[in-house]
This record gives structure tokens, C-alpha cells and sequence, in this order.
């Protein structure tokens, strides 16, 4: 936990609690969804350009090395890094969403009094809890 965010600071009066969020489980499901149809796209387009960038590292063999190939090279390997980039932080934007859900599903969970067992089970389990 950060230190601005220690709740020392609201005991001493040095800072305000902060309101608690609201989530928005249906908004964050139908983010989930999109970013899951739209990802094996995504994935096919790295898959590709991986393809394109693999055959000219063949074609550029240090005996035959071209300054046009390692230029085609670069270009090419700008776009995945850039294609990767965009999927990898939907990707973590994604698992923020899936984080706030279980978060609010426990809370619910909590409030509700919901049988002992399963409540036990969301609480010790890692992937209700872990950081991931």
C-alpha cells in the first residue's frame, strides 16, 4: 500500500476518506465480453505479422544480409510491438474488471450472510483475493 494511502492519515485528520466506489458490474461484463471477442482478432493479426517478420529474418542470412530487408524488419517488428502493446494493456484493464467484480461479489457475499462454507471458499481462495 502506498503511503498517501494510509489510513493513519484520516485518523490524524491529515487526508478525507475517499467515497467508495460504485462498480458497475454490468458496464464491466459487457467490457469483459468485448474485449474477449475482439481479442482473437488481435491475436491473429500478432500471429501474422510474427509470420511476415520470422520469413524475412530467414531471407536476411548474414551472407545475403539487404539494407531494404532489416528496414522491412524494423517495420515490421514496430507493428507487433505497437499491436502487442494495445492487447496487453486491454488485457490488464480486462483483469482490473474481473478484480472489481469478485471484490463487489465478496462484499455482497459478505452483507448477505450467504451460506458459511461457500463464503469461506471466496474468501481463501487465491483467485477471489490474488493480484493477478
Amino acid at each position: 500500500m502506498a503511503i498517501n494511502e494510509w489510513k493513519i492519515w484520516i485518523k490524524l485528520g491529515l487526508a478525507k476518506p475517499r467515497p467508495k466506489e460504485k462498480i458497475n458490474v454490468e458496464k464491466d461484463l459487457k467490457q469483459i465480453e468485448s474485449f474477449i471477442s475482439e481479442a482473437n482478432s488481435a491475436v491473429n493479426n500478432i500471429q501474422s505479422l510474427l509470420k511476415k517478420f520470422r520469413q524475412l529474418r530467414k531471407n536476411n542470412l548474414p551472407k545475403t544480409a539487404s539494407k531494404k530487408n532489416l528496414e522491412a524488419q524494423i517495420r515490421t517488428y514496430d507493428k507487433i510491438l505497437t499491436e502487442y502493446q494495445f492487447f496487453d494493456l486491454d488485457e490488464d484493464i480486462s483483469a482490473i474488471r474481473i478484480r472489481k467484480i469478485a471484490k463487489s461479489l465478496k462484499e455482497d457475499a459478505e452483507n448477505l450472510k450467504i451460506d458459511k462454507k461457500l463464503l469461506n471458499k471466496i474468501k481463501s481462495d487465491e483467485k477471489w483475493s490474488k493480484d493477478w
